[in-house]
């Protein structure tokens, strides 16, 4: 009820510039407004695509609805919230185009590397190393051979019963982690050390070392796309049941 005139002023003005930027998106109500006197109220989140942002205001004067607006691209990372990554790393990402995370892709009938280059591959029923990671050793350091072991991953592909499916293996430190393609958006069936593992679209499933350190994060994206990070190595997976990157 104290708010100054000066920030009514601002609250109105940065409204009005919002308003004129994102016109196509904006919706008002004037006539059935019941609002209480001398307050404002504001909410915003993320729309079910997690791509685009709604926005609500309400005023003594109006209603005003802001729906599936996309920020633009060099503000989206310090909008969206990303498990893995900071807001500046996915700005970083994003001002070099996704060169700063070396990426590789199996996906239907093509693999691409690395250093990006592209090439048609037939897998069959048979395991494939797509990645593989070995810590260089320290011949001065005093850890075990288990400890590199657990340090290591490898990435297996193979098709499924269809040559457009992938099947995934991930083998880390102690750990065999399986992953197959489900139907719909349905996240894949992930089984680990043979024990059937459910991940979910709305939390972690986590994997632990021998020291209880957090070794693996698992969680599904919203079109059933499983994301795999292994937090020591700091590597990402991505399986969605046709692609494995």
């Amino acid at each position: 009820e104290k708010i100054p005139n000066f920030w009514k002023n601002v609250t109105y003005k940065a409204y009005a510039a919002l308003r004129y930027a994102a016109y196509q998106y904006v919706s008002e109500d004037i006539i059935s407004v019941q609002n209480p006197s001398n307050q404002i109220s504001f909410e915003a989140n993320l729309a079910p695509n997690l791509r685009t942002l709604n926005f609500t205001m309400a005023t003594p004067l109006l209603n005003a609805k802001v729906q599936n607006l996309s920020p633009p691209r060099y503000i989206q990372p310090f909008v969206w919230w990303h498990p893995q990554y900071t807001s500046f790393e996915m700005y970083a990402n994003n001002i070099f185009k996704g060169q700063q995370f070396p990426t590789c892709v199996v996906d239907n009938n093509w693999a691409q590397t690395f250093d990006n280059k592209s090439y048609p591959i037939k897998l069959g029923k048979c395991w494939h190393a797509m990645f593989h990671y070995t810590p260089k050793e320290d011949p001065t350091s005093s850890e075990s051979t288990n400890d590199y072991d657990e340090d290591e991953i490898s990435i297996l592909v193979q098709e499924a019963s269809s040559s457009n499916e992938k099947e995934l293996m991930i083998v880390l430190g102690g750990y065999n982690i399986y992953m197959q393609p489900t139907p719909g958006n349905s996240p894949a069936q992930v089984t680990v050390n043979g024990q059937q593992t459910p991940v979910s679209k709305s939390y972690l499933t986590e994997l632990f070392d021998q020291n209880g350190n957090t070794l693996a994060q698992m969680y599904a994206r919203p079109n059933g796309e499983v994301h795999f990070y292994a937090a020591q190595q700091d590597i990402t997976v991505q399986y969605d049941g046709t692609a494995v990157k």
